[in-house]
Formats: structure tokens, sequence, C-alpha cells
């Protein structure tokens, strides 16, 4: 008879700890998912801008006469 008590309080500690953490996973979702819908979207417009120091180098290299600036082969000529 005390081996069917321990079985039963082994059974209703195993049913108490499920619950416990079933109710702690829910929490934790809810409070998740508060923060998910509580967040603000950031200001969605882009911004173009040119960098000076890019367009100085594309000049440098094409007065440097690269091959990529040169002209005297496209690319896809490369691959033929």
């Amino acid at each position: 008879m005390n081996q069917n008590a321990t079985n039963k309080e082994r059974v209703d500690n195993y049913s108490k700890r499920n619950t416990d953490l079933i109710n702690k996973k829910i929490l934790l979702f809810l409070f998740s998912m508060l923060y998910v819908f509580s967040v603000v979207a950031q200001d969605t417009k882009i911004y173009a801008k040119v960098d000076e120091r890019t367009e100085l180098l594309s000049v440098v290299f094409r007065l440097a006469e690269a091959k990529e600036y040169s002209g005297k082969e496209t690319y896809f000529q490369l691959f033929q």
C-alpha cells in the first residue's frame, strides 16, 4: 500500500510540474506577443546619397586605364 501511495504522489508531482511548465510557457508567449505588438515601426523613408570618395576612385581608375574601365572588352567577352 505504501508503494501505491508513493506512485500516486509521483504522478501528482509530475502533473503539477507539467502544469507549471505549461503555465510558464503560456506566460512567456503572452509577454513576447505583447512586446512584438508594442514595437513601433521605424521611419521607412530611404535616403539616397552619393559618396564622393567612390566617384573620385572611379575617375582615378578610368584615368589609369584599369581593365574594368578601359572599354576595350565587355564583361561578357571574358567568358566566351
